[in-house]
């Protein structure tokens, strides 16, 4: 008992305390470890996880563009084929159909267009007959617009401000061609020669008959050949003028229309001059009152000319 209670005695307290310490602390190290092990792994499986939901996200948008670009694709693809349908002529032509044909295919508001076109020609002055011609001509016009989507109020207005533009267009300018200017001042021409030479005829009976340059055939040559140099000559003034007046530079020169013209009078006097002396035969006399006659024969034919080419002015008479 006493010795026992020697060693324990000798024993110093702060190595019972050392011994002690480390088995209290291996618990605690090994329950850190396992909480840092834990931590990292839980982590790390949050991060995974976090990584596969934004991966599946990102794939989702993808497939939901290229769903979306593909249905965009399709709508155009549908709208084109529709308007080219409706671009793509329907049936004939209409300028090959007949006006029977035209109005069978009219549809409701465009039959009811033509048919308040039709009443607003007749209120106006028209007949029947000449209100559907004037209907007609326009007809072709209404069923190509019909077969692209356009009705004929949407073309034309409304059916009261189309029937006035009709009745009260303006005139179309007629263009005087070169040769009917021509051809009237050649007329007149042939009157002013032909009252020329019946005039004189009067007063020259004695050498009438040998007077070969009062001649039928120098009177058409003259007549025709100072016609078209007249008209020539006038043609080229207007446009030295008009190049004049706007400032540049004309197409002939004015010196050289005046100096063609002069050469091309002495050439015509010339002609005249060949035809007395190697046509005799057919350069005859006429007498006076067969001119005067002819002048007013031409004269009337002329009035005519003009009347139906609608020629106005420029002329002396």
């Amino acid at each position: 008992m006493k010795a026992n209670e020697e060693n324990n005695q000798q024993t110093p307290p702060d190595e019972v305390q050392a011994t002690s310490e480390p088995v209290k602390d291996e618990p605690a190290a090994e329950s850190a470890n396992n909480s840092t092990d834990s931590t990292d792994s839980t982590n790390s499986a949050d991060s995974t996880a976090a990584t596969d939901e934004t991966d599946t996200i990102d794939i989702v948008k993808t497939d939901v563009s290229a769903e979306t670009a593909r249905r965009n694709q399709e709508a155009s693809a549908r709208q084109a084929k529709v308007r080219s349908e409706r671009k793509r002529p329907q049936g004939k032509d209409p300028q090959e159909m007949t006006p029977a044909e035209l109005r069978a295919e009219l549809t409701n508001k465009n039959d009811d267009y033509v048919f308040k076109m039709h009443k607003l020609f007749v209120e106006a002055g028209y007949t029947e007959a000449d209100a559907d011609q004037k209907i007609d001509e326009f007809l072709p016009e209404i069923i190509a617009g019909q077969r692209t989507g356009k009705p004929a109020a949407q073309l034309y207005g409304a059916p009261t401000v189309k029937v006035d533009h009709i009745i009260h267009a303006p005139a179309k300018p007629i263009e005087i061609k070169y040769w009917m200017r021509s051809v009237d001042w050649s007329m007149l021409y042939f009157v002013i020669l032909a009252a020329v030479f019946g005039v004189m005829g009067f007063f020259t009976k004695a050498n009438a008959a040998n007077n070969t340059s009062s001649g039928f055939l120098t009177l058409v040559t003259m007549s025709l050949s100072f016609g078209f140099l007249l008209t020539w000559f006038t043609d080229g003034m207007a446009e030295s003028q008009a190049a004049k007046k706007a400032g540049r530079k004309p197409k002939r020169p004015l010196w050289r229309t005046i100096l063609l013209s002069v050469v091309a009078v002495f050439v015509v006097m010339a002609l005249i001059s060949m035809i007395s002396v190697i046509l005799p035969g057919l350069n005859v006399v006429l007498p006076a009152i067969v001119y005067l006659l002819m002048a007013a024969a031409v004269y009337g034919l002329r009035y005519l000319f003009r009347r139906h080419y609608h020629i106005k002015g420029n002329t002396m008479f």
